[in-house]
């Protein structure tokens, strides 16, 4: 869900209208956290550390899949409640 974090910077504008290189401690701990799942992940070590099996190739669609789902609620979300905002603003 490290997509997810972008997506709730802002509670009614678009993550498509936010810049993303615009908070520079967001990114940076963003790719720290992914780089240390994959390590965990693909590192025997660290597999046997912590009891974990690297996904299928089948499970990285699914989670993108997840990911998208929940990025296009929030943003139908975001959407909606930009709209009941116009609609109260117009009468």
């Amino acid at each position: 869900m490290a997509a997810h974090v972008y997506n709730v910077r802002s509670t009614t504008q678009s993550v498509f209208h936010t810049r993303f290189r615009g908070n520079r401690p967001l990114l940076a701990s963003s790719i720290v956290a992914l780089s240390m799942h994959l390590a965990a992940l693909h590192f025997r070590p660290l597999q046997s550390l912590l009891g974990i099996a690297p996904f299928a190739s089948g499970g990285w669609w699914r989670i993108g899949l997840v990911c998208a789902a929940v990025m296009l609620v929030s943003e139908l979300h975001k959407w909606w409640q930009r709209a009941a905002r116009n609609a109260r603003n117009v009468t």
